[in-house]
């Protein structure tokens, strides 16, 4: 029986659960269900109906505990997420396939969970599709932000060369990241300038 759990254990040998407790999915970052898996699986061929849906309930469920993809270990917390009578849910988790079905024990941060090494995959490849997104959006952000300042540049009279200049250009960005918060208007790229100059990463003023 794929229940959990089945026998004590001591925590030493659970495993520990690799998603943080302070990790959150959010937005378009849902867990993603594999239909195609799920509707080849022992629990979609051979589960009662009444354990098919509470399988899968408790599958969404996860998504909004912490940890992210774990479930409580306490039998008494999981009826009331199944939203079953309690005597009712004992008899279920008797079953084979189980609504637990391949849900195990494991540790998170010294708390005793059941982990799901589907649902598992799922979190971590949509944590992992979600910082390649904000790394790009980074990426994204830094060059408009260069591409404005060098703007700003030319329209203030620098030398070609001295736009082109990266060195010069990711220096000024840099210092400007550091001092302006917000929108960066007129009056913080004409500070930068006059921080350029005085601090000579440039020979002087540009030519209007």
């Amino acid at each position: 029986m794929n229940a959990a759990p089945l026998r004590a254990v001591t925590e030493e040998e659970l495993p520990e659960y690799p998603v943080g407790r302070d990790v959150r999915l959010s937005g378009q970052y849902f867990l993603k269900f594999e239909t195609f898996r799920y509707l080849n699986s022992t629990m979609a061929l051979t589960g009662t109906p009444e354990v098919r849906c509470h399988y899968l309930e408790l599958i969404f469920q996860s998504q909004h505990q912490v940890p992210i993809g774990t479930l409580p270990a306490d039998p008494l917390v999981q009826a009331r997420l199944a939203r079953v009578d309690p005597a009712h849910w004992k008899e279920l988790c008797k079953m084979e396939p189980s609504p637990l079905h391949h849900w195990t024990p494991c540790l998170s941060e010294g708390e005793v969970r059941l982990m799901h090494r589907v649902v598992l995959d799922t979190v971590q490849d949509q944590l992992a599709r979600r910082e390649v997104s904000e790394l790009k959006r980074g990426d994204d952000a830094v060059r408009k932000r260069i591409m404005r300042l060098r703007e700003r540049m030319t329209a203030a009279g620098y030398d070609r060369a001295v736009v082109a200049d990266d060195v010069l250009v990711e220096r000024m960005d840099a210092w400007l990241a550091k001092h302006v918060r917000g929108q960066r208007r007129q009056d913080a790229y004409d500070k930068v300038f006059q921080v350029a100059v005085r601090e000579r990463w440039i020979g002087g003023a540009p030519r209007r």
